[in-house]
């Protein structure tokens, strides 16, 4: 009953909602910009909403037993601030926006705290059964710490599983591709709130006694997202190495959380350190990204593979991203009508001689759906 009217509530969450009708949007832009640039879609299936769907259900459960566990303590006014500010950050910002609307609606709090902008009447919190308890501050260092650890979860488990490409033009004409991981996830964290309104008027929702303080469980939409471009790089491999500096960080988190925990008055400071390290992750991988000498660019021998379409015999061959197909059934290619031309020397089966980024030559056979050797499932650039 408890767990059921938890994941109810959880169901009339807005930002929720909003962030479920954002992929969808996302996922329709991708696929039509696919459609555009390759004829078909790399990817038919809309991803980004079945990773949506499962990263909000296994992080929400692995968020809230560590938030539990850690006994976070929000007040009141910074789930209310944070909730509002995600939901117009969810309209407005780009995918890598929601860690920035976590660190102002603490920031706007703290501010708050000292300047005084909002001072909601402490009669009126105390009617409506919520109190402003001061020393849940130092718990915004376990909610930032826990999202660092669920944004490093969260790519190692999808960054660049999906590499749509898409292709530029650089200067003198010469294509390249990029690959975009643009995605967001609303992980629903059990938070403990101090005050009984809910309890005093709907009975049986869900509370706890901290010491001499009564906390009620509510979910707080925390919104983790990242828009990152990739030039140089195989996308899968950029994305786990930023994971693991971003675990790191969050490693470093748990620590200053337990200073934060016994020197409260060092959280701002504390936060800050999140705050720049996070900055000097992304920053440091993405001139890591920059000062490669390696591009997804168009040849003059062979035919670059750019991407891969799932469930096709490509899928099937020892191709990867990246890799210049050199000869298709023993016949020299050199661009994508050669390529084709001689798929059709056979209908039935595909015969490739491949180079690898590094130089290294290997061979892969598959079979091919008959009669239909466009169907190969290999993404080349458009002539």
């Amino acid at each position: 009953m408890t767990i059921g009217l938890l994941f109810a509530s959880l169901v009339l969450q807005p930002v929720w909602w909003m962030g479920l009708i954002r992929e969808w949007r996302t996922s329709n832009h991708r696929i039509r910009a696919e459609r555009r640039t390759f004829g078909s879609a790399v990817y038919q299936d809309q991803y980004e909403l079945r990773h949506y769907l499962s990263q909000s259900l296994v992080l929400g459960v692995l968020a809230s037993s560590l938030s539990i566990l850690v006994g976070v303590t929000v007040p009141i006014t910074w789930w209310i601030m944070y909730t509002v500010l995600a939901l117009l950050g969810m309209m407005a910002l780009p995918a890598g926006g929601p860690l920035i609307v976590l660190v102002i609606s603490i920031a706007g709090y703290f501010a708050n705290q000292v300047y005084g902008f909002w001072q909601p009447d402490e009669t009126t919190l105390t009617q409506l059964g919520f109190s402003d308890w001061l020393p849940a501050n130092p718990n915004f260092v376990a909610v930032a710490t826990i999202a660092l650890l669920l944004v490093s979860i969260w790519l190692y488990r999808i960054g660049g599983r999906y590499n749509a490409p898409q292709v530029l033009t650089k200067q003198r004409g010469q294509k390249v591709a990029e690959y975009r991981f643009n995605e967001l996830t609303v992980i629903p964290m059990l938070v403990l709130v101090p005050g009984d309104w809910f309890v005093s008027h709907i009975s049986f929702w869900p509370t706890l006694m901290v010491g001499q303080h009564r906390m009620t469980l509510l979910f707080l939409p925390l919104v983790i997202g990242l828009r990152w471009t990739i030039l140089k790089q195989v996308p899968r491999v950029a994305l786990v190495q930023l994971a693991r500096k971003v675990l790191v960080l969050g490693i470093v988190g748990l620590v200053l959380t337990v200073i934060s925990r016994f020197v409260p008055v060092s959280t701002p400071w504390l936060l800050g350190g999140l705050v720049i390290g996070y900055g000097l992750v992304l920053g440091s991988e993405r001139l890591r990204d920059q000062h490669r000498d390696f591009w997804f660019s168009d040849v003059n021998r062979g035919v670059r593979v750019i991407g891969i379409q799932p469930r096709t015999p490509a899928a099937k061959m020892a191709l990867n991203i990246g890799d210049i197909i050199l000869e298709c059934n023993h016949v020299p290619v050199n661009n994508e009508a050669d390529f084709y031309r001689a798929l059709l020397q056979d209908a039935t089966y595909c015969h490739l001689r491949i180079q690898e980024p590094d130089g290294e030559l290997k061979v892969s056979e598959t079979a091919i759906f008959a009669n239909a050797p466009h169907e190969i499932g290999v993404v080349l650039f458009q002539q």
